[in-house]
């Protein structure tokens, strides 16, 4: 029997990563974005893995909670397990907080925090009765430090991490609890990356320590970080409901 694993934001970076790393086991995976990856869909025919492509724009909240449970209720196979990745996310506005535009924060929001939760929320009530399911979502350290010019980001980062805090407390509840995991990827060579180097120190005055971690190589590859989600946090025993997780400390083992 197969496992299920839907991933927001495959389209490039770790969420490519992650689902490119469940091509080596017969696993079906559901890659949501709002352009398709074609390349990742060649690997998934060339492997013993399934793919489905679900187009889905988590600017548009309500239409994005319409075509998920659309999609969901289209799935007819029975699954060992089910797994939620959270993985979509913005970084823009990337500027003062009394520089910032009511559309481009609504946006902001949007991708990194309320469709996550509309999300969530259906997906567990799709898979209530499926006796093995697990909700990871990407978090930051910027969830727990503020960084001059992410204002939208940082307050995104931490109601995600609360979200899951209080997510992992009611399933304690439930006849059938999802395990909830907030999974922090360390410093990874993503696009983020590259808008955050694009700006100047106006924007951003941390920019500088950013140049640096890319020029001295400290930036780990969006395969490298796939590959250890995967192999040591996905379907893991030894980690429990409601951990938080920093993935440094996985990948140094």
């Amino acid at each position: 029997m197969k496992k299920l694993f839907i991933i927001t934001g495959t389209s490039r970076g770790i969420g490519e990563a992650i689902a490119e790393s469940l091509t080596k086991e017969k696993n079906h995976v559901v890659g949501i974005s709002r352009t398709e990856n074609k390349s990742l869909k060649e690997k998934f025919e060339q492997s013993g893995a399934t793919f489905d492509f679900w187009p889905i724009d988590l600017s548009d909240v309500e239409g994005a909670e319409v075509a998920f449970e659309k999609n969901l209720q289209k799935l007819d196979a029975k699954f060992e397990s089910v797994t939620l990745v959270n993985n979509a996310g913005l970084l823009e506005p990337i500027d003062q907080i009394a520089n910032t535009k009511a559309r481009d924060v609504v946006k902001h929001m949007n991708v990194n925090l309320t469709s996550l939760m509309v999300l969530t929320a259906s997906f567990i009530r799709h898979f209530e009765d499926h006796p093995k399911k697990e909700i990871v979502s990407i978090s930051s350290g910027a969830a727990y430090n503020p960084y001059t010019g992410w204002g939208s980001y940082c307050a995104s980062k931490a109601g995600s991490l609360m979200f899951s805090k209080v997510l992992a407390e009611e399933q304690k509840s439930a006849k059938h609890p999802a395990k909830v995991i907030s999974l922090a990827p360390g410093v990874v060579e993503t696009d983020m990356q590259r808008t955050i180097r694009s700006k100047n120190k106006e924007q951003f005055p941390n920019i500088d320590k950013f140049i640096e971690l890319k020029e001295k190589g400290i930036l780990s590859s969006t395969k490298q970080v796939g590959e250890t989600i995967v192999s040591t946090i996905l379907d893991n025993p030894k980690i429990k409901n409601g951990e938080e997780i920093d993935l440094r400390n996985f990948q140094d083992e």
